[in-house]
């Protein structure tokens, strides 16, 4: 996909690239690269969650570009515990406070 890096720019054939890292001790535990489109982060994020080894609960951080009402149901479908930053500059941000085992990063 081409995208651009702001307005007026030059659009370019753009990839992102997606690291999962363990908290303790920063240890990279999965990657992806992706081509850049809109819902790119939270769609290589699910792929990286389903291949997370073991069967108990888990909990995953991410930042504010993960703030999205699909992007956290599915986790929960996954039995995988959300920990997203709230995205103040979107207008229906502020959805992720209602759940209560949701922890919303200031």
């Amino acid at each position: 996909m081409l995208a651009r890096k702001g307005q007026g720019k030059e659009a370019k054939l753009s990839y992102h690239g997606h690291l999962m890292t363990e908290n303790r001790n920063g240890l990279v535990v999965n990657t992806r690269v992706t081509t850049a489109y809109g819902s790119a982060e939270p769609h290589a994020g699910l792929l990286m969650a389903e291949q997370l080894p073991g069967c108990g609960r888990v909990t995953l951080g991410a930042d504010k570009g993960y703030d999205q009402r699909e992007f956290i149901e599915e986790l929960r479908q996954m039995g995988v515990t959300p920990h997203v930053a709230q995205n103040q500059g979107r207008r229906k941000a502020g959805w992720t406070n209602a759940p209560l085992d949701t922890w919303v990063m200031r």
